[in-house]
């Protein structure tokens, strides 16, 4: 398996990344890479997914993306393991050490990690959570505002991956509210062989809405700060030349210390001590408190403060930073980046006690200079009949939602240089990613089926620019719009209003579009189409959004994820299909996302969840489904676990569920709503559901799940069921009815816009070439028609200050855009040979039988 750097990224520092190989060519855990010059790249390997056989289907990497160039070949082999970290263990402590780094890792206390060292030098003491939490109270008609520290409990610690090249430790706990725990927290650190730490912080919110705000969250590192105040620097990288600073600055009015001792700071060299230099210092200020607050997607402020009862003072101002500070003494340079630090605003760095022999360096993820956040949803009631927020019961409950920042530590001997820790802050922003051409992946059909780009005709390559061309202008609402914010990071909204020229924000369920209708399909799937970095940021941020903050992880409703609103978790409908496996698979095999596997793991408690919503609770007292997307949902998960844990029990669940479908009268398209037993996985056909809507059934990833599936497990019965179900889906209303003999007669169905690429694979299955023509005919007159022909194309209705145009798609919304593409990338690859190679076929086509569909792209 040939692999390569994704194009826009630096091969530097390390990388983490996935093999995917076929059916049966690897039976154990043992690789080799290669580079280009022919090299032995040190490469620490794991099994990430298997075959239902037991060969290998996922592999997950670690490596040193320096060694590793521009391409390297991934090989099954065995290769003596490299040299690197060495772990031992006490009964109080592990111990990590390689050559001059070593690191202990208590398993008592509140601390994740101590006595980190470097070629003789203290990198940190100890490091540990931070967590501030604000509340408001009425008081004689003012409102008072409270901020209070919770200190963190360490309740589980293990070490998750041990290796040579990188070990993982996994912390578990909560914060302690006086006797009360809340918001727990979940921490990988993972230990790199040259000295790098990574931080991997999880937030989840348990707590009370209308008391507990968030005030501040981070991690804290203290460490000792050698030489004397004018010998230590604080840096942080900006948008701009940089920010520079010393506690003590040699500038004194009165002693004529001269220009060189400031210059040789800024320098970064250390002044050596002197009379001269100890006597200006005592009649200076000493600058004990830096601190960087990015609060907001376009600002960020450094300031600076000598005393905690003295004034805060600003002095730089900016728009975005990138997340990286410095400290450096007469000894060494320890650096901290974070990661979509102003994307995930507000975050923070701060550095305190540089006047002293031990500094607090703490990294906010969120700032405590920031507003604090508000949990509470924006109304008492529902409003389901105006604003699309499904039930007349309001449950806008963010207990159980999470969100994840990442964060790197390294020291060097020294001065850092500035370019260095450039270098350093854009590996954590963009690292190395390394990947197989699109090739590869389709040919074995990696991720199930979707096709290669196409341009050979006239429509395939108007097809692919409106591809393109929809994907620019999400890619630019994202910075027009200001989509930022940690809770908000990733996410679209869902539904344009172009009479406001706005989103409908702040318009129940057409707000937040919480992986509606697959948004995120649609991304990965145009990323392994195509390898594009822009894809895969917007893709990649995306599914750690929605995995994260769109879903429930723990308590009544874990394992369901939350409907498209105003608030990520206001709207009434919790559902298993917002927090499916399926939507961030691709993260996690292509690059090895740790949390990402959680949070799959995590979706499996929708099951067991679905009866604390009563929307899936009949009279009876038993919950009921829906085939799609309910139990589709579920698959996915069910799938996924299967080929990570290669557990039985998963696969039984989905081969009950297939059996029971089989006995129905019409497979897939009976119900479709079912009595569900969680415990056994059983479908319990209760007969044909009433004047229900199929369309559900196929726009929420239905068809990419079960086919995949069925492939997976070799179901040819599930296989042919898609293929019923599709068919059923393309019949006109009569044939529907005849054909089901009256069991359909008050189903609704829907456009195509929900199913094209199921009833293309039904004309695949029964090799129908005129049912392909038609369902092409079908698929193209959503977008174009002869008299609207641009589709995608934005146009302008205002212009900036400074004469820039602003642009909007007036039609647009999240739901067409993710469907039609969705559609367009499988319907290609079921059946190509029916296009049109024109628009002149296709506008004959359409005046001799209009498709009888709405027009989305006019």
């Amino acid at each position: 398996m040939q692999i390569h750097i994704m194009e826009n990224r630096k091969p530097r520092f390390w990388a983490s990344f996935g093999g995917y190989w076929p059916r049966g060519a690897v039976s154990e855990c043992a690789f080799t890479l290669t580079n280009s010059k022919g090299q032995n790249v040190p490469l620490q390997s794991e099994i990430a997914a298997w075959w239902p056989d037991g060969s290998v289907k996922w592999s997950r990497h670690i490596a040193p993306a320096g060694l590793m160039g521009d391409i390297c070949e991934l090989s099954h082999g065995i290769a003596p393991e490299p040299e690197g970290l060495s772990l031992s263990e006490t009964p109080n402590k592990w111990g990590l050490a390689c050559d001059s780094f070593s690191l202990d890792i208590p398993k008592n206390g509140d601390c994740l990690a101590s006595g980190c060292v470097r070629d003789g030098s203290e990198v940190f003491s100890r490091v540990y959570p931070v967590l501030q939490l604000a509340s408001s109270q009425a008081q004689d008609g003012a409102l008072l505002s409270r901020t209070r520290a919770l200190p963190a409990k360490i309740v589980s610690r293990a070490v998750e991956t041990a290796g040579t090249l990188e070990t993982v430790f996994r912390f578990d706990g909560v914060h302690m509210d006086g006797p009360e725990e809340k918001m727990p927290f979940r921490i990988r650190m993972s230990v790199r062989r040259d000295g790098e730490i990574v931080f991997d912080d999880t937030f989840f919110y348990s707590g009370e809405p209308d008391k507990d705000m968030l005030s501040g969250w981070g991690l804290r590192f203290e460490t000792a700060m050698d030489g004397l105040t004018y010998q230590r620097h604080i840096r942080f990288l900006t948008d701009g030349n940089g920010f520079h600073d010393m506690p003590t600055q040699l500038f004194h009015w009165k002693k004529r210390l001269g220009k060189e001792p400031l210059q040789a700071q800024m320098n970064g060299e250390t002044v050596p001590q002197s009379e001269l230099f100890d006597a200006a210092a005592a009649d200076l200020p000493v600058w004990d408190r830096f601190l960087l607050t990015q609060d907001s997607d376009r600002h960020f402020v450094i300031a600076k403060q000598t005393r905690p009862d003295c004034c805060v003072l600003e002095g730089v101002h900016g728009s975005r930073a990138p997340g990286a500070m410095a400290l450096s003494d007469t000894k060494r340079t320890i650096c901290f980046s974070l990661r979509e630090f102003w994307e995930k605003h507000p975050a923070g760095l701060e550095a305190s006690g540089l006047g002293r022999e031990v500094s607090a360096c703490t990294l906010w993820f969120y700032s405590p200079e920031a507003k604090s956040f508000d949990f509470r949803h924006y109304d008492t009631r529902s409003y389901p009949m105006g604003n699309y927020e499904g039930f007349d019961y309001v449950r806008p409950d963010p207990n159980g939602i999470a969100v994840t920042c990442r964060a790197s530590v390294w020291q060097e001997n020294g001065y850092m240089s500035d370019e260095a820790l450039k270098a350093r802050s854009d590996a954590v922003r963009r690292p190395a990613v390394y990947l197989a051409e699109p090739e590869y992946y389709h040919f074995h059909r990696a991720f199930g089926y979707w096709s290669l780009p196409r341009y050979e005709t006239e429509v395939q390559k108007w097809t692919e620019a409106q591809m393109i061309k929809a994907f620019e202008f999400y890619e630019t609402e994202v910075e027009n719009r200001s989509w930022y914010g940690l809770f908000n990071y990733g996410d679209f909204m869902h539904t344009y209003e172009a009479s406001r020229h706005m989103w409908r924000w702040d318009v129940g369920g057409f707000a937040w579009d919480n992986t509606e209708l697959t948004p995120t399909y649609w991304l990965w799937l145009m990323f392994l189409r195509s390898g594009s970095e822009r894809v895969f940021r917007l893709a990649e941020a995306l599914s750690r959004h929605a995995a994260d903050v769109d879903m429930y992880h723990f308590g009544y409703m874990g394992g369901l994820g939350s409907r498209h609103n105003v608030r990520h978790w206001g709207c009434p409908c919790k559902e298993p299909r917002v927090s499916m496996a399926g939507h961030h698979r691709p993260l996690y095999y292509l690059t090895g996302e740790r949390r990402i596997g959680d949070c799959m793991e995590d979706s499996l408690g929708a099951a067991g969840s679905l009866a604390s919503m009563p929307w899936y609770m009949r009279e009876d007292g038993k919950v009921h489904l829906r085939s799609g997307p309910d139990w589709a949902a579920l698959v996915s998960g069910w799938m996924c676990a299967y080929e990570r844990t290669r557990d039985e029990k998963w696969r039984t669940l989905i081969e009950k569920g297939v059996n029971d479908l089989s006995k129905t009268p019409l497979g897939l398209t009976s119900g479709p709503e079912y009595g569900f037993d969680a415990a056994t996985g059983h479908l319990i056909y209760t007969g044909e559901t009433p004047k229900s809507g199929m369309h559900l059934q196929a726009c929420m990833g239905e068809t990419q799940v079960w086919l995949e599936t069925a492939d997976m497990l070799d179901c040819d019965e599930l296989r042919r069921m898609v293929a019923k179900n599709g068919l059923f889906f393309y019949l006109p209303r009569e044939d529907r009815i005849k054909l089901s003999g009256g069991l359909l007669s008050d189903r609704e169905f829907g456009s195509p816009i929900y199913s094209a690429e199921m009833q293309a694979w039904a004309a695949k299955t029964l090799n129908d070439s005129a049912m392909a023509r038609t369902i092409w005919k079908n698929l193209l007159s959503l977008l174009y028609s002869k008299d609207a022909p641009d589709g995608y194309t934005p146009v302008g209705y205002a212009v900036n200050e400074d004469g820039s145009e602003l642009r909007e798609i007036p039609w647009l919304t999240t739901n067409f855009t993710s469907q039609w593409f969705l559609k367009l990338i499988l319907t290609l690859e079921f059946i190509p040979e029916a296009e049109f190679d024109s628009f002149e076929a296709l506008d004959r086509a359409l005046e001799a039988q209009p498709s009888g569909f709405r027009l989305y792209g006019a």
